[in-house]
């Protein structure tokens, strides 16, 4: 898939921020997805693993604790391209193929098989979720986090050639997912697992459900 880096700042936490001693949390970042993921050679009817484009994203966290084993978190993300892509043309015909015909023919709309991609809005997408702690029920599941996601995900199209491919899209979906955080023992690794169903949307192409394994490492400094 594409490779994503950034950078975080605590504006509100307990410990470190502008504002210390806050229950509430609140966070912002900057960072770049890197288009590492397959997408220029994907048909249509393929889901790509990545998105073709060198992209900026803002987010910002907002995480309350009702108590000890709660949390309410809401997060979004804003992103937009800052670096055009290359896509091949996918066929009108079959959507599991590319276009093999020529497009630069006579009476042929004239966009290249072989063109510039690129996406002039943004896309916004995050969540809201709640969390719990296991360690409310023994102090030996004190690594376990169970959470629960409410998902959204508003984008448009992009532009091949200067020519729209699709409608703006959004989709709507419910996550459960477990947490195991090594940092509970002072280990720096924590590893997710998600389940996610799409309920809700238009012109988006998903997968029916979607299984997530994701290993995650840390360093703080």
């Amino acid at each position: 898939g594409d490779i994503e880096t950034g950078l975080l700042v605590a504006i509100a936490h307990p410990d470190v921020g502008y504002k210390r001693n806050w229950k509430t949390r609140l966070s912002a970042g900057v960072g770049v997805r890197w288009p590492t993921g397959s997408f220029a050679d994907v048909p249509r009817a393929q889901r790509a693993t990545g998105r073709g484009l060198t992209d900026l994203g803002l987010r910002v966290n907002l995480d309350h604790p009702f108590n000890e084993s709660l949390m309410f978190s809401i997060q979004n993300q804003s992103e937009v391209m800052i670096l055009e892509g290359k896509k091949k043309r996918p066929s009108l015909v079959q959507s599991t193929e590319l276009n093999r015909a020529d497009p630069t023919v006579t009476g042929a709309d004239g966009v290249a098989n072989n063109a510039a991609y690129t996406r002039k809005s943004p896309r916004h997408v995050g969540f809201v979720k709640v969390a719990w702690h296991a360690a409310a029920v023994s102090e030996f599941l004190q690594p376990i986090l169970l959470n629960g996601f409410l998902k959204y995900d508003f984008d448009h199209p992009g532009e091949l050639g200067g020519r729209t491919l699709g409608d703006p899209s959004k989709q709507y979906s419910a996550q459960l997912g477990m947490t195991v955080d090594g940092l509970q023992l002072n280990i720096p690794v924590q590893l997710d697992v998600d389940y996610e169903v799409p309920f809700a949307g238009e012109n988006k192409p998903v997968a029916a459900q979607v299984l997530t394994t994701t290993l995650k490492a840390f360093y703080r400094f």
